[in-house]
C-alpha cells in the first residue's frame, strides 16, 4: 500500500508542475501580446508629444517676431 502512496504523491506533484506550468506559458504569451500594444502606444505618445512641441516652439518664434515688430514701431 505504501507503494500506491507514494505514486499516488509523485503524480500529484506531476500533476501541479505541469499545470503551473502550462500557465505560466500562457501568461507569457498574454504579456508579451500587451508589450506589443504597448509599445505602439508609447511611440504614438512619443510623436504627438514632438509635434506638440514644435507646434509650441512655431507660436513661440511667431509670437518673438511680432513683439520685435512692436517694440520697432513704439520706438520709431
Amino acid at each position: 500500500m505504501e507503494n500506491y502512496q507514494f505514486i499516488g504523491l509523485l503524480l500529484t506533484i506531476f500533476g501541479f508542475i505541469w499545470s503551473v506550468r502550462s500557465e505560466s506559458k500562457q501568461l507569457r504569451e498574454v504579456i508579451d501580446a500587451n508589450e506589443k500594444n504597448l509599445r505602439g502606444v508609447i511611440d504614438a505618445n512619443a510623436l504627438e508629444t514632438r509635434n506638440l512641441i514644435q507646434a509650441i516652439q512655431t507660436e513661440m518664434k511667431d509670437f518673438h517676431g511680432r513683439l520685435c515688430k512692436l517694440e520697432s514701431r513704439r520706438r520709431r
